[in-house]
């Protein structure tokens, strides 16, 4: 579904570009041929941008269906981050400053149902929103996660009647929660200060809540990390090396000392936090 609409919505963009080629004075005063076969050219962009883009919906429906009843696959450690991603980039790129690259003449005959296309997005973005871990995920996404994005999201949604009212209000809810979560993560991070390296993935740059070795070259990871990598590759990243998920070594002393470290650095910010500083003082 992600490699589908990803396509779908860059041979949007190219439809944009040779619309406004073919409507250009240099266009004009080309030969016959020359424009005839342009234009050929842009026929088949239409058809395989409206296959593409048929595709892509009917993938992203099919997501939707799922997300009411069967969300458990989607939110699992290997996959949320993912899913995450996927739907804060699609919301992005519908609803941020880039979305004037997708407008269209006549969009429908390229099969561009913009609204239709948000709708399930943001239904599939709620079905899973009622899952914390889904909203860890969101809000951790650096590349795509814009608070002012949903907000305009938000806007769309009310101005253009593309959902109900209660999925609006659940929206503009879940967009409160969001923000907070964003806030409440960034003083975590604040507080865990520098930390050592061995605490880190180093796929991910990030401190390891599960960390595993792998069996090959020795390498420790996060867990989450190494099941994602896994999902496309069952190799070691580091070595190519076969390697599959029961091989993975774990390392609880390890862990223990990880979430240690995590734990006292939330109760020196905590205590920090609690004084009062001199010059407030009267």
């Amino acid at each position: 579904a992600v490699w589908l609409l990803d396509e779908a919505l860059k041979q949007l963009e190219e439809v944009r570009a040779e619309q406004k080629a073919l409507s250009s004075d240099e266009f004009a005063r080309l030969p016959a041929y020359a424009r005839h076969r342009r234009e050929a050219q842009f026929i088949q962009l239409q058809r395989t941008t409206r296959s593409q883009m048929n595709l892509a919906y009917a993938s992203i429906q099919m997501i939707g269906y799922m997300s009411q009843g069967h969300r458990q696959p989607f939110l699992s450690s290997e996959l949320v981050n993912r899913v995450a991603e996927m739907i804060n980039y699609y919301i992005n790129k519908l609803n941020g400053p880039r979305v004037s690259s997708l407008k269209v003449k006549d969009p429908k005959k390229f099969g561009f149902r913009p609204k239709a296309l948000l709708r399930e997005l943001i239904r599939i973005f709620l079905n899973f929103a009622q899952d914390p871990a889904f909203l860890k995920a969101v809000a951790s996404d650096a590349r795509s996660y814009d608070p002012q994005v949903f907000k305009n999201a938000a806007s769309n949604l009310e101005r253009c009647d593309i959902v109900n009212d209660a999925e609006q209000q659940r929206f503009h809810v879940v967009l409160g929660r969001l923000e907070t979560l964003a806030q409440e993560m960034k003083r975590e991070e604040d507080a865990l200060g520098d930390v050592p390296s061995k605490y880190l993935d180093p796929l991910m740059a990030t401190v390891m809540c599960d960390p595993v070795m792998l069996p090959q070259s020795k390498v420790v990871v996060d867990r989450a990390v190494i099941k994602r990598h896994l999902l496309n590759s069952t190799t070691d990243p580091f070595n190519r090396s076969v390697l599959h998920i029961e091989d993975l070594v774990e390392m609880p002393k390890l862990r223990s000392e990880i979430l240690a470290f995590v734990e006292s650095r939330k109760k020196i910010a905590a205590a920090k936090a609690k004084v009062i500083p001199e010059d407030s003082k009267d």
